[in-house]
């Protein structure tokens, strides 16, 4: 399968602090103001309200997600646009992630790894950004949301 998300800050000022996550999460709930980072079994584009860049998210099986620098800058409102595309092939226990800023051109990818027992979870799509508890507003735009099944 390959999911891609088409999403930016939309806020009409610069929230320092923001955090934000596009991804998978294992339950429906819903994300409140907490660092992306403090979740469990989730994967996704995120970024911590102390980051400086967006991070790729993962843990399978747990609490705390691992964090892999994509050395893209957590800019200024209405900066950035992004294209996320995570994806799977059948049968691999590998998850592939692309990342294009579509404002600057610059392009990141990677895969992660992740242990039996972990394929049976389910993952649902989550998108959220909060203001890290200050009184600014936040928000966040998409252009579109796409899935491909290629089982």
């Amino acid at each position: 399968w390959e999911q891609s998300f088409y999403f930016g800050d939309t806020s009409a000022t610069e929230v320092t602090y923001k955090r934000v996550f596009v991804g998978f999460k294992e339950t429906i709930t819903a994300i409140t103001n907490v660092d992306p980072s403090t979740l469990g079994s989730a994967f996704g584009m995120a970024c911590d309200g102390a980051d400086t860049n967006y991070q790729f998210m993962y843990n399978f099986n747990g609490m705390g997600l691992t964090k892999i620098d994509l050395g893209i800058s957590k800019t200024g409102a209405g900066v950035d646009f992004f294209h996320l595309k995570i994806s799977k092939k059948a049968n691999e226990r590998i998850i592939n992630y692309y990342v294009k800023n579509i404002i600057t051109g610059v392009e990141v990818s990677g895969s992660v790894s992740y242990l039996s027992g972990a394929n049976s979870k389910c993952c649902l799509e989550h998108i959220h950004i909060n203001n890290n508890t200050t009184a600014e507003p936040v928000r966040i735009g998409f252009g579109q949301i796409s899935m491909k099944d290629y089982y």
